[in-house]
């Protein structure tokens, strides 16, 4: 996910505050927090997709080598890696921040003993030229570097501060979100995952302030070829402010609440289970929503909803917290409107079957009327309760009930019923809605029948037969004969005929007066 935070669009600035506003309400985050982490937004690379700046100033990003992967939710294309030797991307010339700025991301170094690696920079770095602008750094041995830089290398104008070491702050093979604020040349902060780390000044020089160059700033690697520093591992959502970031601030973009699953689409009746993976210095406490409304109980980072319903479609919300700062993630449930029928799909004559309706209703349903439509002349009985018979119709009419439900009835298919039969019915909800209802509609009795007769088709005075064999249409039956019934399993079978309708011909090329005592029978291919 990447950071829940509206895009501004100056310099109309109505429709953007507006939405704040909304998001502020909804996640109980102050206002002037919220809109904050889009003030003094110099670059923004969220890398969806591409390395493209999301912020308004269109300082966008030109890959050379780095390659799109899985961001730290596993989402494809979504951050960039970069192989430690060559890759970056180039940003260009305007990303050029001065006192005070602030450069926050997310890190994931696969190779902690490869000396320094290069994250950001707003200008060149290059030891035999000179150093113009910030840069930050990730060393291998857990912590991070920055320089400061204005002039030639060789005058040593430029200064160094890393988080102190040991311990180590950051490890290797996990994504930490990182920030780094410089006040000054002599005045430098530092955090890790949120959290504010103790720093010292490494070296060089007295400069007092940045005097930016017209060169190129870079992602992922230094323009120097004789010590490239190169980042080895995966980078995403790199932000450069022209200002200092609270704490607050800090803490919200380093919360970093994931939901899995992020959509679920089922059945109504089925139990449905959300899980909240947050980062973030803890303690961090939790809050799920329904449509923006705080759900009684719901405190933990797990929201169990069982027995679902249509009225349940809708998205939730985890609003995950720490003393310092709030952010979110969004999940969306759905539960579609549905009337479910269940019986057997093959029928015999005379023998009762049930017929099962479910109804999952749409939230603030008021009325509804459900009316079934079995075969002309079948006998309905046993209605369940609430319902009736209407010109053969069972019917149930409803009122003051969201709630699912089920409604039934017992059909008995009458002697000589053969073939396909198809069931229609519907559900109107509030008098507007209309469902069908779905699930078995087709039904057919399991033992085919077969009628014969002859004909002479060619003109030369013979006659052969012609069966009709009726059944369920789609489905294969085989053609059995028998040249007469005196020998123990006198049948075999002579052709397999597929049903494209309830009934199909059938025809025997060998005339009747061939054999006068063959006889005919079909039965349901397996």
């Amino acid at each position: 996910m990447k950071t829940k935070t509206p895009k501004f669009q100056f310099p109309c600035c109505c429709r953007p505050l507006f939405r704040l506003a909304v998001m502020a309400i909804l996640i109980g985050l102050p206002l002037e927090l919220l809109g904050a982490l889009n003030d003094g937004l110099i670059a923004w690379y969220p890398f969806t997709g591409n390395a493209n700046d999301a912020s308004t100033n269109a300082n966008n990003g030109t890959v050379v080598g780095a390659q799109l992967t899985t961001d730290r939710n596993n989402v494809p294309n979504q951050a960039y890696s970069f192989n430690g030797t060559s890759d970056y991307i180039n940003i260009g010339q305007g990303v050029k921040p001065i006192f005070p700025l602030t450069v926050t991301t997310w890190i994931y170094t696969t190779s902690p003993a490869n000396g320094l690696q290069t994250i950001f920079r707003s200008g060149t770095f290059n030891r035999t030229g000179s150093y113009s602008g910030v840069m930050l750094s990730y060393d291998g041995r857990g912590f991070l570097y920055s320089h400061i830089g204005s002039g030639l290398y060789s005058q040593a104008s430029y200064r160094n501060w890393t988080t102190t070491y040991p311990p180590a702050v950051i490890q290797p093979n996990q994504w930490t979100h990182v920030a780094v604020v410089w006040l000054g040349f002599d005045n430098m902060k530092f955090y890790v995952n949120g959290e504010l780390q103790s720093a010292h000044y490494d070296c060089c020089a007295s400069g007092t302030t940045i005097v930016n160059s017209q060169s190129d700033g870079g992602i992922g690697k230094r323009d120097d070829p004789a010590d490239p520093s190169a980042f080895v591992g995966k980078l995403d959502e790199i932000r450069v402010y022209s200002r200092e970031l609270s704490i607050n601030e800090v803490n919200t973009l380093a919360i970093e609440p994931t939901i899995q699953p992020s959509s679920v689409t089922t059945n109504a009746g089925a139990t449905v289970v959300f899980t909240a993976n947050s980062t973030g210095p803890p303690p961090l406490s939790y809050q799920w929503q329904f449509k923006g409304t705080n759900i009684s109980g719901a405190n933990s980072n797990t929201l169990t909803l069982t027995n679902v319903k249509p009225g349940d479609s809708g998205t939730y919300r985890v609003v995950v917290s720490n003393p310092a700062a709030t952010n979110f993630a969004d999940a969306t449930l759905t539960v579609p409107v549905q009337v479910i029928c269940a019986m057997p799909q093959v029928f015999t004559n005379g023998v009762s079957f049930t017929v099962n309706i479910s109804v999952a209703p749409p939230g603030g349903t008021s009325l509804y009327r459900i009316q079934d439509q079995p075969p002309t002349g079948w006998p309905v009985t046993q209605i369940s309760s609430g319902g009736s018979l209407s010109g053969g119709k069972p019917t149930w009419v409803v009122a003051n009930d969201d709630r699912s439900r089920n409604m039934s009835y017992v059909l008995t298919p009458p002697a000589g019923a053969a073939g396909t039969y198809h069931f229609s019915g519907t559900a109107i909800f509030n008098s507007t809605n209309t469902v069908a209802i779905t699930g078995v509609r087709d039904i057919y009795n399991e033992v085919t029948s077969v009628s014969i007769r002859t004909l002479s088709p060619f003109g030369d005075g013979l006659l052969y037969v012609n069966l009709t064999v009726t059944g369920k249409a789609g489905a294969s039956y085989y053609v059995l004969v028998a040249d007469g019934l005196e020998q123990p399993n006198p049948w075999r079978t002579n052709d397999t005929v597929t049903l494209t309708g309830t009934s199909q011909d059938w025809f025997d090329a060998q005339p009747v007066s061939d054999n006068s005592r063959r006889f005919y029978k079909a039965q349901a291919a397996p």
